[in-house]
């Protein structure tokens, strides 16, 4: 008996080994249940659990016959032949010599009426269910594999339920590799309704002996069946899902947010690739999230594809010209080094645009010709941003004797004195302001808020305002005619709970004196 069963088993392995090497394509996997005949070859193990003794595994196999009448239900005809044994109690055969009946196997045939419900698939994975029922016809034998007096030879006749489930793995559209795991109820007619069907014979009616097998084998099935059928709802027929190579399990077999039916009619994208243009952007977050052409990948034709706009300049892929500043985003980004997503990239007051397009100024450098008055300015007030020597010109500050005047625009480096390019222009003023008015003496006054300690503070408002200071007296003024003073944090103008109090309590000041 054990070598039936690795006889079994070696053929099972080896079926599988050989149908595995053949590697079934996307479209072979493609499966349609329904409207098939099917027929099945199952082998593997049982475990006779009958009067509690002393159990063997055993051989037993199954073959069945049946139709899917829907997608989830099919109907046929199981036959099967199992071995059972298990060592007995030789008192439950009086007058039959012990060594005959201390190991006893039965040989059971069966035939059943049975019900698959299939479970929806798991890709190329199908559970199901079945239950049966049906007759048993078996002989007792013994450890020679003798028959068994019993009433003379008599075959023995018994209602027969088989129970299970398992899985197919599809091999392709016409096999699959099927494990299963079940039970098999069965007992004599007369034993089920007498009420003593074990050893026991007090028992309550029922049906109790039962063996539980564990299968492995094949499925193959017939014909094309019905191909108009949606196993998965993406809108494709299985026969579509066969012409496109899609996953007729899947809805979305490339797992980018659209199904595969909206992908083939209405998007007319690639259901097999997540980025059917190729610009770093699924196909579902194109027409979800972006509203913009899958298919298609720069949707704005501004020569940045959809993926470079979102993902890494964080342009509207629907406008060609994202900041309106008159320059498409493509040239801002490869031919004038421009930010697409900043109308005025150096801030000078004029837009990129404008600068290429009117002034012929370099929207990168807000002083394009190193005058010290940046070009917003000199377009305003009528100077030419390309001529750095009308960049002094008559603009001043109008200070009055005691009042003081805060240089807005003057920026340091954070926690230092060291002054940025971006204060020159209103340095600019101050200096053209005493260089105009030679007898005018002032203070430049530093302040701070009250972050940190007050000393601290004092020092660096002092250090601060000696940079002001430096930067006049090095264009020309002379030192005696400018005092520097640090005031620290004591003579705020606004609150300093706020971000916005605290920036404008950090200050200089331009304070006339004479």
């Amino acid at each position: 008996m054990m070598k039936s069963l690795a006889r079994i088993l070696m053929l099972l392995v080896t079926g599988t080994t050989a149908l595995l090497a053949q590697r079934p394509t996307q479209q072979d996997k493609i499966f349609t249940h329904d409207g098939r005949w099917s027929l099945g070859f199952h082998g593997g193990a049982n475990l006779w659990t009958n009067d509690m003794n002393t159990r063997r595994v055993t051989p037993g196999g199954d073959l069945f016959f049946r139709y899917g009448f829907s997608k989830r239900f099919s109907f046929g005809v199981m036959l099967g032949y199992d071995r059972l044994a298990a060592y007995q109690f030789p008192e439950n055969f009086p007058g039959v010599p012990a060594r005959v009946t201390e190991y006893m196997a039965l040989s059971v045939g069966s035939a059943d009426l049975a019900v698959w419900y299939h479970f929806p698939p798991m890709m190329e994975v199908r559970p199901y269910f079945y239950a049966g029922v049906g007759g048993a016809f078996y002989l007792r034998q013994d450890k020679f594999d003798n028959y068994i007096p019993d009433d003379i030879y008599r075959v023995n006749k018994s209602i027969h339920v088989p129970v299970g489930f398992g899985f197919e793995f599809l091999l392709g559209r016409s096999a699959s590799f099927v494990l299963d795991i079940g039970g098999r109820f069965m007992d004599d007619w007369s034993d089920h309704w007498k009420g003593h069907s074990t050893l026991d014979e007090t028992s309550r009616p029922g049906i109790s002996d039962w063996y539980p097998t564990g299968r492995l084998g094949f499925n193959f099935y017939l014909g094309n069946g019905s191909d108009d059928s949606d196993d998965d709802g993406d809108g494709l027929t299985n026969a579509d899902e066969r012409k496109y190579g899609t996953n007729p399990y899947r809805a979305d077999s490339d797992g980018d947010g659209l199904k595969d039916g909206d992908e083939i009619w209405r998007y007319n994208t690639d259901p097999l690739k997540s980025d059917s243009d190729g610009d770093n952007l699924s196909d579902g977050d194109e027409v979800i999230k972006h509203n913009t052409f899958p298919n298609k990948p720069d949707t704005d034709g501004d020569r940045l594809n959809d993926g470079e706009e979102v993902l890494k300049h964080e342009t509207n892929p629907l406008r060609a010209d994202t900041d309106g500043d008159g320059l498409n985003d493509g040239d801002e980004v490869a031919r004038y080094g421009t930010s697409p997503s900043k109308a005025d990239t150096d801030g000078d007051g004029l837009t990129d645009g404008e600068e290429i397009t009117t002034y012929k100024t370099d929207p990168r450098n807000k002083d394009t010709d190193g005058g010290l008055v940046d070009d917003g300015t000199e377009v305003k007030r009528g100077t030419n941003p390309l001529d750095p020597k009308d960049d002094a010109g008559k603009r001043e500050l109008k200070p009055e004797i005691g009042k003081p005047i805060v240089l807005e625009g003057i920026v340091f480096r954070t926690g230092s004195a060291v002054i940025t390019p971006a204060s020159e222009s209103i340095l600019t003023l101050a200096l053209n302001t005493l260089q105009n008015h030679p007898d005018m003496t002032v203070e430049i006054r530093g302040h701070t808020d009250d972050t940190g300690s007050r000393g601290l503070n004092n020092r660096l408002s002092q250090r601060r305002a000696d940079a002001v200071k430096n930067w006049l007296v090095n264009r020309g003024v002379r030192e005696s005619r400018i005092k520097a003073i640090g005031y620290g944090e004591d003579y705020p103008i606004d609150t300093n709970l706020t971000t916005d109090g605290r920036q404008r309590n950090r200050r200089i000041e331009f304070y006339r004196t004479r």
